[in-house]
């Protein structure tokens, strides 16, 4: 593991420079999320809740053609 001290870079930035930086890392959320992604079982009857299905028409392709 890693620490970064933001204050520290900060005080090596010129006025009016920004500081980016991008962490390579995923969550083990993430990390489930895309091992079980099924994209044949999306926004299906069975994906939908139930509460929510009167609203499928809403986001269907098919009826926005």
């Amino acid at each position: 593991m890693f620490q970064i001290h933001v204050d520290d870079m900060a005080m090596k930035l010129d006025p009016g420079e920004e500081l980016h930086y991008q962490i390579n890392q995923l969550t083990t959320a993430t990390e489930m999320a895309l091992k079980n992604y099924n994209p044949t079982k999306v926004n299906t009857e069975a994906t939908i809740p139930s509460h929510l299905r009167q609203f499928a028409k809403v986001f269907s392709n098919e009826e926005a053609q």
